[in-house]
């Protein structure tokens, strides 16, 4: 046998006694005796027992000097000698819910509060309450936050126990308080968590480490590679890094057309919230004069967004402009008027939504600040998130196990299905493929409950849908997301 990666040659303990036998036996005539419990026996394999030992010493030492056959902790300081690091990953946070039912009475959330949840099948995992500074109720002087009065519920935001995925947590899954507390009744979280990302294995930081030092001397595409991945913006409570990304050159970002000496950057952080880039005016309505400010209805949001009429002709709606491009979970592809103000007009509708993805600014300028070192000597650039969009929709029937099949499993499954799909359109590369047969296999992989799965399509068919060419990353759909909640029939 020999070390992988290496032209070491090695031997087990049999080999290194045969050898030895065979190496005494043949300087000697007479025949010697090498049975079980000889002193010769008992020297050939104390000896080989050191040979073992020695050459085990030796295949370590060979593992540990090279990159590509260290592992864990060795890997990473292999590494650091040369100015690079793992990304460890980032915990999954979001906001959940308290309730109670006595309004009479004060109540608080103190930091440090533990919650974790509580799904069939499936190992807990645990989050903890930490501060907010943008929450009303975030009481900074006694680190906790306060109920207010007369209400009965309040949000507040946890951060998950563990770096990785497993802390992106399905809709209604956090339903235990772990800690104590006075007059608070239950928890749950109302929008799924999907912000937390794992490490980086053995084999990506290997990847990454290559592209690393191919870009430490030239200004090519791996350079460009390496400094978008190693880009990081990093709050108080959150961690972003550039998770999916397309490099084009040579053409415009903004008129798509060619531009010699110049490329820009799309990244993207699988931020699972976007924003209303642009609309279209499906109906004028009725009512209407400018200045008004009509609040949208449609999809599943935290903010809705706001448009302003700009222009009218006898009260119907001639020119407006997005005034908050809002924030979704979901997207819709009509929108209605949810109300305006002041009030008056009635009656607008709105089409053909462009989406575009909420990346923070500050990871945009961390991945700028990265290329400018990377890109050749006045080669111009552009770092944009994604704009564009795909909404995807879809259906299909769920047969469980009769023998577990409740209300309240079907709520919890319907919840992860949609968890899954969500999670899955993020993994999918800018411009990348939808494969149709994928769906299956996430349903499936959601709950051992699931004993068949049918009918399933994606926006109505069941073919694969594909993203778009590089030369259409902004224009036609760079970006995904979830059109409406998967539309799961049980049976």
């Amino acid at each position: 046998m020999s070390l992988s990666g290496s032209t070491l040659p090695t031997q087990d303990f049999k080999t290194f006694s045969q050898n030895q036998i065979a190496a005494i036996q043949a300087a000697n005539t007479n025949l010697l005796d090498f049975t079980t419990g000889s002193v010769l026996y008992s020297l050939v394999t104390s000896n080989s027992a050191m040979g073992m030992w020695i050459q085990g010493l030796i295949t370590s030492l060979l593992a540990l000097a090279r990159l590509q056959t260290s592992t864990g902790n060795d890997v990473d300081t292999f590494i650091k000698q040369f100015g690079f690091t793992r990304y460890l990953g980032k915990a999954a946070t979001g906001n959940v819910t308290f309730s109670r039912t006595n309004t009479a009475q004060n109540s608080y959330i103190p930091a440090g509060t533990v919650v974790s949840t509580n799904i069939t099948g499936q190992a807990s995992v645990q989050y903890t309450v930490i501060a907010d500074t943008t929450n009303p109720q975030w009481d900074a002087v006694n680190n906790r936050y306060s109920f207010a009065n007369l209400a009965t519920t309040l949000n507040v935001l946890v951060q998950c126990n563990q770096n990785g995925t497993i802390g992106n947590a399905a809709i209604n899954s956090i339903t235990v308080i772990n800690t104590p507390l006075t007059n608070v009744t239950g928890v749950t979280n109302s929008i799924a968590f999907a912000s937390g990302l794992d490490a980086d294995s053995d084999q990506v930081t290997r990847s990454k480490f290559v592209q690393y030092l191919a870009g430490l001397y030239k200004a090519n595409y791996a350079a460009l590679v390496s400094a978008v991945t190693s880009a990081n913006y990093a709050t108080s409570t959150q961690d972003y890094v550039a998770t999916r990304y397309a490099i084009v050159e040579n053409v415009n970002f903004f008129s798509q057309a060619t531009q010699l000496g110049y490329f820009y950057v799309v990244a993207d952080n699988g931020a699972q919230t976007v924003g209303l880039g642009a609309l279209t005016l499906l109906a004028a309505g009725t009512g209407y004069n400018v200045n008004d400010v009509i609040t949208l209805a449609g999809g599943t949001f935290t903010t809705a967004a706001t448009v302003k009429v700009t222009g009218v002709n006898v009260g119907a709606i001639t020119t407006f402009t997005i005034t908050n491009a809002g924030s979704y979970t979901v997207g819709a592809t009509t929108f209605t008027q949810g109300s305006v103000a002041p009030a008056g007009g009635t009656g607008a509708t709105f089409n053909t939504p462009i989406y575009t993805s909420l990346v923070p600014s500050g990871l945009i300028t961390a991945v700028s600040s990265a290329i400018t070192d990377a890109r050749g000597f006045t080669i111009q650039k552009d770092i944009q998130p994604p704009y564009g969009s795909l909404l995807l929709v879809f259906t299909m029937n769920i047969h469980l196990d009769p023998n577990f099949d409740t209300s309240a499993l079907r709520t919890q499954i319907t919840a992860s299905v949609n968890t899954a799909l969500v999670a899955w359109t993020l993994q999918i590369a800018i411009g990348g493929t939808f494969y149709y047969t994928k769906i299956s296999q996430l349903v499936y992989d959601v709950s051992p409950y699931i004993l068949d799965v049918t009918s399933i399509t994606m926006n109505g068919g069941t073919a694969d849908i594909s993203v778009g060419a590089p030369a259409n990353y902004k224009i036609t759909g760079a970006l995904t997301c979830i059109g409406a909640p998967a539309t799961i029939t049980y049976f």
